[in-house]
């Protein structure tokens, strides 16, 4: 019996050391196929749905279009300043030198004006646009290039009497100023050297006096001192 159990012991071990190797050949063949086929797939398929999950986005590649901002309109010009009276810082020239002055009349008044105090001398035949002032001496305005000169009838104005100013032929433009001075007639030109002036003592009630031309007899007016005259006139309250 013994031997019988023996035998069979020793076959069945016989039998498993037969099988042994060749399931290890299986197992190596399975392995390596296995291992083929990894290899052979593209990178893609091999990774993980975790591993695709757990990756970040990259949007590096893609631009964001931000509106352009729409253009700023352009600011509108600003109206230009009224011109002012030129500031005299030193003694104007027609107090020292030789010069060429204008010499007109209104109202029977004789007055003469250096000619580099005036801007322009022009015939007056404008329309004019009333204004709603108290002072007779100032009748109204016209345009001229892109100025609104404001018109003084020069006799109605040192007279104190209300005058007719259409009846005023000729208009006289202050330098640096949108003053205009409505006088009758322009009597021509003439250097007047500075010892032929008479000078007043003091520049008194009217500091646009500048003197006195005797021979003939013509009153010089500083234009700069007109100038401040009227606008301080206009300005004063009642």
């Amino acid at each position: 019996m013994k031997s019988l159990v023996a035998g069979k012991v020793s076959s069945d071990a016989t039998d498993a050391e037969e099988i042994e190797p060749e399931q290890n050949e299986i197992m190596s063949d399975i392995i390596g196929e296995y291992l083929q086929t990894m290899l052979d797939m593209p990178v893609s398929e091999v990774s993980t749905r975790d591993e695709v999950q757990s990756k970040p986005l990259d949007f590096s590649h893609a631009l964001i279009q931000k509106p352009e901002p729409e253009p700023e309109p352009e600011p509108e010009p600003e109206p230009e300043p009224e011109p002012e009276c030129s500031a005299v810082k030193d003694a104007p020239r027609w107090e020292t030198e030789e010069l060429e002055w204008l010499l007109v009349t209104a109202d029977g008044l004789n007055f003469a004006f250096p000619l580099i105090g005036l801007s322009s001398v022009q015939a007056f035949d404008k329309r004019v646009t009333p204004l709603s002032s108290k002072f007779g001496w100032l009748p109204g305005v016209v345009r001229i290039k892109d100025l609104h000169i404001r018109l003084v009838d020069i006799a109605d104005y040192i007279l104190g009497k209300p005058r007719n100013h259409r009846n005023r032929k000729n208009l006289l433009l202050l330098n640096d100023s949108n003053w205009g001075l409505l006088v009758d007639s322009i009597e021509g030109t003439r250097k007047i050297a500075v010892d032929e002036m008479r000078r007043p003592a003091e520049a008194g009630r009217y500091g646009w006096r500048f003197g006195t031309l005797i021979d003939p007899l013509y009153t010089l007016v500083d234009p700069v001192g007109l100038c401040e005259a009227l606008e301080a006139s206009i300005n004063t309250p009642d």
